[in-house]
């Protein structure tokens, strides 16, 4: 927002939020950083724990080369290189539509 003279006022009194907001610790954001964390521990913690005692039983090695591990890790690839083809598409045709749409591509 501007005044008359073309000053920015802020409807908190000439302080802007950012001001404000810079002595404070932000303890919203901290507990969502916090609570992802502690999820991704709790996701990962049983794939890592299984790897780890496969590596050092050797049973990872005895299947590695069979022919089920490698069927299941094509899939993987292509069904990954698929999700990843079609994100990066729509996303490129949405941001093509927001700059038109928003005008962006008009100004100087």
């Amino acid at each position: 927002m501007t005044d008359a003279v073309g000053k920015r006022i802020f409807p908190s009194g000439g302080v802007s939020a950012v001001a404000r907001r810079r002595g404070r610790p932000n303890w919203g954001s901290a507990a969502v950083v916090g609570l992802a964390a502690m999820f991704a521990v709790f996701l990962a913690l049983p794939i890592v724990v299984l790897i780890a005692r496969s590596i050092l039983s050797g049973a990872l090695a005895a299947v590695a080369g069979s022919s089920a591990i490698i069927a299941a890790l094509g899939l993987s690839l292509a069904t990954t290189s698929v999700s990843l083809a079609l994100a990066i598409c729509w996303s490129s045709s949405t941001k093509s539509d927001n700059t038109r749409l928003s005008g962006a591509a008009n100004r100087p």
